[in-house]
């Protein structure tokens, strides 16, 4: 019955140990682009622009179209934060790949809303958008001083206003308790939307520290 059987043991050694790429590859960073394990998408992306532009690519990346792509990553990485390098380099071809599309999530409306889709408008908008995340100043919640009690019990009233309606993450007892720590008397946090109207509160006295 074995003596039946086909003997594909060979052929399976064969196709383990079959080189790749099975042809010489004349063009390496086209070869780089495609299989390099550790390479980025926007890296990628980057060498596509630069070395072989499409009309797209001219009209969206001027300054970058058929450019040298080493020095441009090295001006990317040096220069760019989060944020800048996704609103310098985010291309449309790169937003159509993952999809990418903008929603509008208003609490105050019953359905979702697609503010951006896959058009010039729309890949700005969403670039934009996505370059925002990655912003302190959108991601950080802007936490003020409010007001100090001089003549009462010394107390330090923050104030945090409200970005896009977010609220305040119960972890901001655990900064205003260091904070009291280091100001010595109450300290009470207000979190407020834009018409100055109070929707969280926290209070820490340095007693409560011990």
């Amino acid at each position: 019955m074995w003596r039946t059987l086909p003997r594909t043991v060979g052929k399976q050694q064969r196709k383990e140990h079959r080189r790749f790429p099975e042809a010489p590859q004349e063009n390496l960073l086209y070869f780089i682009e495609k299989n390099a394990p550790l390479l980025e998408p926007w890296q990628r992306e980057i060498v596509r622009i630069c070395e072989h532009p499409t009309d797209e690519d001219r009209a969206w990346f001027p300054d970058i179209a058929g450019s040298d792509w080493v020095k441009t990553l090295d001006h990317a990485m040096r220069h760019f934060k989060d944020e800048s390098f996704i609103g310098q380099f985010l291309s449309p071809r790169l937003m159509r790949e993952f999809h990418l599309f903008s929603i509008v999530d208003d609490a105050a409306q019953k359905d979702l809303q697609v503010s951006a889709i896959h058009d010039d408008a729309g890949y700005r908008h969403v670039r934009e958008a996505l370059a925002r995340q990655y912003d302190l100043n959108w991601r950080e919640p802007g936490i003020q001083v409010w007001n100090v009690n001089l003549r009462g019990d010394r107390s330090l009233t923050l104030r945090h206003t409200r970005q896009n309606d977010r609220p305040l993450d119960n972890g901001a007892e655990e900064v205003i308790k260091h904070l009291a720590r280091l100001w010595g008397f109450r300290i009470p946090l207000e979190s407020v939307d834009a018409h100055e109207r109070v929707l969280q509160h926290w209070e820490v006295t340095p007693a409560q520290q011990h």
